[in-house]
């Protein structure tokens, strides 16, 4: 990300929301209850000045690669020796990195040249330059249609504005811009369930929410208590959005209202955030050290511990595969540059489990486009899907939802059971906050053609009685649209 801004705000403690267990934020924690674990340090060779951005892994190929700004260069560790096993060189000023494991690519944004910048991950060689404006910057993949969001132009351009370019990675071309107010965005994060993109614009100091599917901003959210909103993570299971902020502060939003709920200090100059769904587990790393948080309830922080790293180790990332978290210390004074590396304590180790879910092959674009239209049109739903039998087929499939990367797998025993009575099914689930509905969908005809499934936030209802009203007339209007189960294959 861009410069680093010391920022000294006094923060009373009125202005902290939610219940947060927490100590001084310059607090060290002992050893022997820090939920990092100290492994080893890649000492990195001499003469490479100025600061870190962000980093990335290939967990199979035992590689981490980090973008070194002043050097001009992504340099390619190896893990296991902690060895620099390439310089990717012919890149000005590089910033993010995301690597591709199934193309084997890395883009790499160049924001002095403003361009996305594609190599080979084997022998990388460039391959291919995708042209945006100069200040390209933060950089963001959505795995269910392959594109890339980067945020390029803005006051580096003299532009009171900035663009989010959308990429098709399997191309190499630029498909649209979606222009924002704003001198300076920064991390972005996509809501897989929901058709949003959420934006820091960190001079305006608030959230932009952008519907990624109409490139429309729907919503601006302000941060109160905090200043220059940089990094950004989600929790999607209990919609809650972490912004962290350089000012000190790590400030939570319900996803489902825009709402601030909570606020707690993280390291200053706080420029990567990591969150681990699986043990609700929050990682900040600033100048000097790396908080860990506890996520006890979506309203309630506790802090694990502060653990020190290094002047301005403001960039790390974690993996959750190896139980890992890397954390990267440009040069100071006479002390090398180097990465240190840390296992996250307590943790279990992740499996990939969406390489395990089996998928069939399915097309439903009028099914797709309707649940999108929907999914527009009521932003209270937090889930959306419709499951029917393809034409010739013999097993009801998950034909369209909102979050794409699901479609195709098969409905399950307590989905077909809970519509067989023809009764709304309205189950809430306490933990996460939201009502659970299955409805026998229809078509205009009144036929039966399959599930619709969805989930309401608690916050979107007054009840049980207000979930199954608003999942019956979400029905409804869908069902106008349909005019048989073959149409919903059609587009």
């Amino acid at each position: 990300m861009r410069r680093p801004i010391h920022l000294a705000v006094a923060l009373s403690a009125a202005m902290l929301l939610g219940a947060v267990l927490a100590v001084p934020a310059n607090a060290q924690t002992p050893r022997s209850q820090a939920p990092l674990k100290y492994v080893r340090t890649y000492q990195l060779f001499p003469g490479i000045p100025g600061l870190f951005d962000h980093l990335n892994v290939d967990a199979k190929g035992h590689r981490l690669f980090i973008a070194a700004e002043q050097y001009k260069a992504v340099l390619v560790i190896d893990t296991r020796t902690g060895k620099v096993i390439h310089q990717i060189r012919g890149i000005e000023k590089p910033h993010s990195i995301f690597y591709r494991p199934k193309r084997n690519l890395l883009y790499i944004t160049d924001g002095l040249a403003g361009a996305v910048k594609v190599y080979n991950a084997t022998t990388y060689k460039l391959e291919h330059v995708i042209p945006l404006l100069k200040d390209s910057d933060p950089m963001l993949y959505d795995p269910a249609t392959h594109y890339l969001y980067v945020v390029n132009g803005g006051g580096d351009v003299n532009e009171p504005y900035s663009m989010i370019s959308v990429i098709n990675s399997n191309t190499f071309k630029k498909i649209a811009d979606i222009k924002v107010q704003g001198k300076t965005l920064e991390s972005m994060a996509i809501d897989p369930n929901r058709p949003y993109l959420y934006v820091n614009d960190r001079v305006l100091n608030k959230v932009v929410v952008i519907n990624r599917y109409t490139r429309r901003i729907v919503a601006n959210w302000p941060i109160s208590g905090a200043t220059t909103n940089v990094t950004m993570k989600l929790d999607v299971l209990h919609h809650r959005l972490f912004v962290g902020c350089e000012s000190g502060r790590m400030v939570v939003l319900d996803t489902n209202t825009g709402k601030q709920v909570a606020s707690f200090p993280i390291p200053k100059v706080n420029d990567d955030t990591s969150f681990n769904p699986a043990t609700d587990r929050i990682y900040a790393s600033g100048d000097g050290y790396v908080s860990v948080y506890q996520e006890v309830t979506p309203n309630q922080y506790r802090l694990l511990g502060n653990v020190p790293t290094g002047h301005m180790g403001k960039n790390s990332v974690l993996v959750p595969q190896t139980n890992r978290l890397y954390v990267a210390v440009p040069q100071d004074g006479n002390k090398v540059a180097h990465i240190m590396v840390f296992k996250t304590e307590g943790l279990k180790q992740t499996a990939d489990a969406a390489a395990a879910a089996r998928h069939w092959p399915v097309s439903a674009p009028n099914a797709e486009q309707l649940v999108m239209n929907t999914l527009g049109r009521y932003p209270v739903l937090d889930k959306l899907g419709l499951q029917a039998i393809p034409p010739g087929g013999k097993r009801s499939l998950l034909i369209a939802n909102g979050n794409m990367g699901k479609i195709g797998k098969a409905s399950t025993p307590g989905d077909l059971a809970a519509v067989r009575s023809g009764a709304p099914y309205c189950q809430p689930v306490p933990d996460r906050a939201i009502y659970n509905m299955k409805l026998a969908m229809i078509d205009a005809s009144g036929r039966k053609i399959g599930i619709l499934v969805m989930e309401i936030p608690f916050s979107g209802v007054p009840d049980s009685a207000g979930a199954v009203k608003l999942a019956e007339s979400v029905r409804k209007e869908m069902s106008a649209q349909i005019p048989n189960l073959q149409w919903l294959f059609k587009g």
